[in-house]
């Protein structure tokens, strides 16, 4: 049965197609790969065979399939994974205060360390109900170089979305922004799972930026709160969102783009020029609050 929302990958094709699509170097350098939601074990048994002699850390929320795994693996695989058991959205993160800027878009990222204190690369057929909090974390997190997870069809539109189209919204653009690539992988059809979920299921890869030394970063977090303003109301148009908040006339002026715009016809430039204009006016405390 599901637990706290999982339904079991158990099809050995689709297996196989998840760690096809995360790039190979990443079983054989430096980076630490992490699993979220080990379930059954069926990932967990082929990340393991893939990397080697390298660890895998992996975590768990359900005592009972922690143990199950444990008992599934022999001593070697045993002793390669390092097995947390609880609620990964509790855990607090090891990072040591410090950022990191992103190349190409100049995006100032914590080092969290949310699953991990060095580099790491999340792959996992993550719980359906925390996955959109789980990716977003992790995009914002600049120890992690990427992942490739199984999600709701939904979700993965939303963060895979392009410029314009109708899924486009603010965790596309922030994706858009982190990420050098971005890609909805395939579809998995219900019958791979069990329980069959009521929802489509894909799986995307995201693979960010590089890091780089910047002089004029931007935060995320002030990327993040000005699309949590800009998309407030989906419908509405930019200047209405934004109404006692922003005169936006003028950049959208300076932008070519029409006073009357909506929040999925500005592209992630737009928002991080936005964004970076924001910071600079006198208002910015009661944006930014």
């Amino acid at each position: 049965m599901a637990l706290l929302g999982q339904h079991f990958l158990h099809d050995a094709y689709y297996l196989d197609q998840i760690l096809q699509s995360v790039p190979y170097a990443h079983f054989s350098d430096a980076v630490q790969m992490v699993e979220i939601g080990v379930g059954l074990g069926d990932l967990t048994t082929r990340l393991l065979d893939r990397l080697g002699s390298k660890t895998l850390i992996a975590y768990e929320v359900d005592k009972a399939l922690a143990t199950r795994l444990q008992h599934r693996l022999c001593a070697q695989a045993r002793a390669r994974l390092k097995l947390v058991v609880g609620d990964v959205m509790e855990y607090k993160g090891v990072g040591d205060g410090a950022c990191d800027v992103l190349a190409q878009t100049g995006l100032r990222l914590p080092r969290s360390g949310f699953l991990h204190s060095e580099p790491y690369f999340l792959v996992s057929n993550l719980p359906y109900y925390i996955a959109t909090p789980i990716i977003a974390h992790a995009l914002k997190d600049s120890l992690c170089v990427g992942l490739v997870v199984m999600t709701q069809l939904e979700v993965g539109l939303k963060f895979c979305a392009p410029y314009g189209s109708k899924d486009y919204g603010a965790l596309s653009v922030l994706c858009a922004l982190v990420c050098a690539k971005r890609e909805l992988c395939f579809e998995v059809p219900k019958e791979a799972f069990n329980p069959p979920p009521k929802v489509r299921s894909s799986v995307i890869a995201l693979l960010k930026h590089p890091l780089q030394a910047c002089t004029n970063p931007l935060d995320v977090a002030h990327l993040e709160t000005t699309l949590q303003h800009c998309f407030k109301a989906n419908r509405k148009t930019l200047s209405n969102n934004l109404k006692g908040v922003y005169p936006v006339q003028g950049f959208l002026a300076q932008r070519a783009l029409k006073p009357q715009a909506r929040p999925h016809e500005l592209s992630p430039t737009d928002y991080l020029e936005l964004a970076r204009d924001l910071t600079q006016q006198s208002h910015l405390g009661v944006f930014y609050g």
